[in-house]
């Protein structure tokens, strides 16, 4: 009799805590997302630039390219796109799709969105939401360099400011 008075509360934790895994696993919508970059004193901001539409689509929001030690990693903030089959995210060194890069397919139509390790970053001035399945530029974002802009304003003390 003791016995049973004792399990009870551990079968009742056990059927609660099944009941909540079920739930979690019902949701067809549930969308797993890769974290962007953790910002700590190792890391930076290097590049940043904001969406502007292409011919064949329509996008919003910004990039950002965030160097760790040696590598990098381009985060797209606030993102928002038109649904096309094949879209892919590029480094371009133009607007258009010609020297470029493909750090990957793009993950979602909205949302934040991290690419891990492009290479090269430092020679590339453009982002790219592209179709490849139909050769179509979507929208682009023209990279600026921060540390540039950071430079040029220090260079008077008397007006030091980070964006003028």
């Amino acid at each position: 009799m003791i016995e049973r008075e004792i399990q009870w509360p551990y079968r009742l934790a056990a059927m609660l805590l099944f009941g909540v895994m079920i739930s979690f696993t019902k949701d067809a919508n549930l969308v797993i997302t890769t974290t962007p970059p953790v910002i700590d004193s190792k890391t930076m901001v290097t590049y940043t630039g904001s969406f502007m539409n292409g011919p064949y689509g329509r996008v919003s929001g910004s990039v950002e390219i965030i160097k760790q030690y040696s590598s990098f990693a381009l985060s797209l903030k606030n993102f928002s796109s038109f649904s096309s089959p094949d879209l892919h995210v590029y480094l371009s060194k133009e607007q258009l799709s010609v020297h470029l890069i493909d750090p990957g397919s793009l993950r979602m139509q909205t949302g934040n969105q991290a690419y891990s390790n492009p290479p090269n970053v430092e020679a590339y001035q453009y982002t790219l939401i592209y179709c490849k399945a139909y050769n179509h530029l979507f929208g682009s974002a023209l990279l600026q360099s921060l540390l540039k802009r950071i430079t040029c304003n220090f260079t008077n003390p008397l007006k030091a400011s980070l964006f003028n």
